[in-house]
Parts: C-alpha cells; sequence; structure tokens
C-alpha cells in the first residue's frame, strides 16, 4: 500500500507538471486556487515522508534533532528545506496580495518532490517489513489547516522580537511543521528541532497511563540530543493541547536534561466539548492561570468531536468518532469511491451507511 501511495502521488506530480506547462494564465484566480492546492497537497507529502524519517529505526528511542545541522545531503535535510520552500510559497500566495506566482518555482518544487520521492523509495526498499506503518505514514492528521498555524506562528513572532535567539521545537507529529513555518517567516532562526517521543510515551492510551509526578525522561530510556544547544531557551510548540498531558512531559523532559523553557506554544485550544476528557484519570487540565504568559497562541478550537456520555470508548463520540476533520475526509474519499477494501475508509463507509439506515 506504501508503494501504491508513493506511485500515485508520483503519476499526480508528473500529471500537474503537464498542466502548468498548458496554463496560459497561471495567475487566474482559479488556476491560483488549483496550484494553492497543488502546494498543500506536496506539503502534506513531505510532510508525512519526514515523519517517517525522524521516525524510523528510532521508534524505541526519545530524540530531540536539530534540522539545521543535519548533514545537507540527507534525505531528512532534503526533506525539511523542501518543506521550507513550500511553506514559503504558500505563505506568499496566501497572503501576499501582490505575490505573483512564478510557473517556474512550482516546476521546481514539484520536480524536486519527484527526486525526494525517488531517493525516499530507493531508502524504503532497503528497510525491513514492518507489519504495522501506520505510526510512520501519518496520512491523514498532518492535514491541518495552513492558515491557522500560520497565523499563530506569525503573531507569536511578532510578539517576541528576540525569538530567533532562541530555540524552536516543535512536538512529534502534530507539531512537526510548526518550527518549519517559523523558519520560513524568520530565516534568522538556526535552531529548528523537533521531540519525539518513544513508543512507551506516545499513544493516548500508553501516554495516559504515565503518571506526571512521577515521570523521569531517563527512566524511559533517555533522550538522544542531536545539534541541540543546551545554553538556549526553547519554545514549545504543538498543534492542540486537548488535556495538556504532552506537552507537560516535553516541558519536564526539557528541565530533565537541563534546557529552560521560554514558553509553550499551542495553536488550538479544548472547547467545552472535551472537559469531561481532562478530568478522567491520568489525564490533565491545563491552567488558565498561565494563559497569555507562559501559554501562548490558543487561537482556534480542537477540532474534536463532542464526547457524550453514551460513548462506549472514552475518546470518542456515540457515532465513534473522535476527530471530526479526519472523519471528513474520510467520507469524501468513500463518497467518490477513492480507497481499497483494507483501507479505514471502507471501514467509515460501512458506519454511515448502519447510521443511514
Amino acid at each position: 500500500m506504501i508503494y501504491e501511495w508513493l506511485n500515485n502521488n508520483l503519476e499526480f506530480f508528473s500529471k500537474s507538471l503537464i498542466a502548468i506547462n498548458n496554463t496560459r494564465d497561471i495567475n487566474d484566480l482559479n488556476n491560483t486556487k488549483m496550484i494553492l492546492g497543488l502546494i498543500d497537497n506536496i506539503r502534506n507529502y513531505l510532510l508525512i515522508l519526514l515523519n517517517q524519517q525522524i521516525i524510523n529505526n528510532q521508534i524505541e528511542k526519545n530524540i530531540m534533532v536539530n534540522f539545521e545541522t543535519l548533514a545537507k545531503d540527507s534525505l531528512m535535510y532534503k526533506l525539511y528545506n523542501s518543506l521550507i520552500s513550500t511553506e514559503n510559497l504558500m505563505k506568499n500566495i496566501s497572503f501576499n496580495e501582490n505575490y505573483k506566482i512564478n510557473s517556474i518555482d512550482i516546476e521546481n518544487l514539484i520536480k524536486n518532490t519527484i527526486l525526494i520521492t525517488n531517493e525516499f523509495r530507493l531508502e524504503f526498499t532497503e528497510q525491513p517489513d514492518k507489519e504495522n506503518y501506520s505510526k510512520y505514514f501519518r496520512a491523514y492528521r498532518e492535514i491541518d489547516n495552513f492558515a491557522e498555524n500560520f497565523i499563530t506562528c506569525y503573531l507569536i513572532l511578532q510578539k517576541d522580537s528576540n525569538i530567533f535567539n532562541k530555540g524552536i521545537c516543535g512536538l512529534c507529529y502534530g507539531g512537526l511543521e510548526l518550527p518549519i513555518i517559523m523558519k520560513s517567516i524568520d530565516d534568522r532562526i538556526n535552531d529548528v528541532s523537533i521531540l519525539k517521543f518513544n513508543k512507551n510515551v506516545t499513544g493516548y492510551a500508553k501516554k495516559q497511563s504515565l503518571e506526571l509526578r512521577f515521570f523521569d525522561i531517563s527512566k524511559t530510556g533517555g533522550i538522544e540530543l542531536l545539534g541541540i544547544d543546551k545554553q538556549k531557551e526553547y519554545i514549545i510548540l504543538d498543534d492542540n493541547l486537548l488535556t495538556g498531558k504532552t506537552m507537560q512531559l516535553a516541558i519536564t523532559t526539557f528541565y530533565d536534561i537541563g534546557i529552560n523553557v521560554d514558553k509553550v506554544v499551542a495553536v488550538r485550544y479544548p472547547g467545552v466539548n472535551r472537559i469531561s476528557q481532562m478530568f478522567m484519570p491520568n489525564h490533565g487540565a491545563v491552567d488558565y492561570r498561565h494563559f497569555f504568559n507562559f501559554i501562548e497562541g490558543l487561537y482556534f478550537s480542537s477540532p474534536y468531536s463532542w464526547r457524550d456520555p453514551y460513548s462506549t470508548n472514552p475518546y470518542e463520540d456515540s457515532l465513534g468518532i473522535f476527530d471530526l476533520n479526519r472523519r471528513k475526509i474520510l467520507e469524501c474519499l468513500a463518497k467518490n469511491g477513492d480507497y481499497s477494501k483494507k483501507s479505514e475508509v471502507l471501514y467509515v463507509k460501512r458506519m454511515v451507511k448502519n447510521e443511514n439506515n
């Protein structure tokens, strides 16, 4: 299925090149929308590949890596660098009304993505088969709203004139894109990092079983630091602040290894529909007294369903829905017949059919 997914994307990129070459006015409003959709697909695709590179062969480890210090010929750095170019294009097209799209820039981005895909494929064929690649290829969760992420990062940068002297660290995988957006906005930032917990810490069930008061990163296998400057203060970023437990584990980890946390930034805040989850055993409710001084961002609401009392699952509503955005994507794919018999889409289609009956 992964090879099929790679091939489908290669076909999409190749046909996009042909379409761009046959387009007379690429800055026509409708064409601009199509170009933005194309770039957004590339952004999502590159984030998935980058997530795989971070986790690959490292699933047993807690790691924190500064992308800026990676070897320039490494696949991870190439993905990171291409993502910066992608974010820059999306930023200019979306927020600069005087910006004119240059078809050569788009073509170069597509061609570079094709080259990266071919390199990725060669590297991937040499890896041992695994029964479950779901942690490596997160095909839905990284389709976050670019505008929400960008606006949050931009406003945080506007408030802190000294931010380029600090470390910027996203939390993998939801916060993977955020430090890269920061870099695309202010190129002076030279510490663009990501923190990934190992498989014993990640995942809702395992994460919620951890007792925050006794959490010690050294007791979970320690942490490997790649290009991290402990003398800097760090800003930690994540996409959602649902119960705050992931963020608190990250803050504790930073202090355990001797790094000061300047502040934390989250794009989306939990709504009243998730209050009951915050007060479940071992979960967590964010201390609102830290809002706007230590905890910043929180401009947009989280895309989660209302957890009602009739649900048999502690995280889903009675229809089996947790992430509303994910559900919409699955329903769209089911409606258009774009799924295989083994996919999650078919499962959702059966659920929709049963609900209608």
